[in-house]
């Protein structure tokens, strides 16, 4: 299912189109040491800022990445978390998407 970013529910949509990148799922999911993101990024240089957080909405990470143009894949250490439900936020610009992964 595509949709806009305006349009989303957490953990629902399998990717997301948006003005600025295409966001794919989360995989694995549910994950053990590492989940992975994919995004296609149609211009160069798109800065992209990146939160997690655990079911209770306590913050567990805040980065930037640099996205270069096409295809990259970001990835989250998360072995030495406690297993759980988290919630991945990247913001482009305006646009916010979030996501849902667990952790086992």
């Amino acid at each position: 299912k595509v949709t806009t970013i305006g349009n989303f529910a957490p953990g629902i949509d399998d990717r997301t189109t948006t003005q600025h990148l295409a966001i794919g799922s989360i995989y694995p999911n549910p994950a053990r040491a590492i989940f992975n993101l994919d995004i296609v990024n149609p211009v160069d240089d798109l800065e992209a800022e990146v939160f997690i957080h655990n079911g209770t909405g306590q913050l567990i990470l805040e980065k930037t990445e640099v996205l270069p143009l096409g295809n990259s894949t970001l990835s989250f250490p998360v072995e030495g978390l406690p297993d759980g439900v988290y919630y991945l936020k990247i913001q482009v610009k305006d646009e916010v998407k979030t996501l849902k992964v667990m952790k086992f």
